[in-house]
């Protein structure tokens, strides 16, 4: 069985570039310190089979990204980094359930928002030293529901 996660990468890669928020979208993890306000680096953190229906129809599936945001650490005023870090945060979830289907393609049903399944949508915040920069950042958990992404040998 094979999951087409590469599919589910694209539809949420597609989905952040239209972001109010983001500036830029990177697959896969950052090595240099990023020098954009609000950048967004997206990596798989989980697949799992939720469902397979009786005599060998497609699964259905929970497609675990964590998108992560970047902003410089110890900017001046403070309190102006922690409430940009927020309303970024909340503008990236925003506009995740506004389109929680993510256009309907590549086998997405809809974002497990309640975490229907296990994982809802939800943020963690922390640091993150790159490069000897230390940056802000913000873990987005994106759980994708994926109907017919593998389907059982029979």
């Amino acid at each position: 069985m094979a999951f087409a996660i590469k599919n589910t990468l694209r539809a949420v890669e597609s989905h952040l570039k239209k972001s109010r928020v983001i500036r830029h979208v990177q697959v896969g993890t950052i090595t240099e310190a990023p020098s954009e306000r609000f950048l967004a680096e997206i990596t798989v953190a989980g697949t799992e089979v939720v469902e397979v229906a009786l005599g060998g129809a497609a699964s259905v599936e929970v497609h675990t990204i964590m998108v992560r945001l970047y902003r410089t650490a110890f900017e001046v005023p403070a309190d102006g980094l922690e409430y940009d870090m927020a309303e970024g945060a909340s503008l990236v979830h925003q506009d995740l359930m506004e389109d929680f289907t993510l256009g309907g393609t590549s086998g997405v049903q809809n974002l497990d928002i309640g975490g229907i399944y296990g994982t809802s949508l939800s943020a963690k915040f922390g640091f993150a030293d790159i490069g000897g920069v230390i940056f802000r950042i913000c873990d987005i958990t994106v759980p994708v529901i994926v109907r017919g992404s593998a389907t059982p040998a029979p």
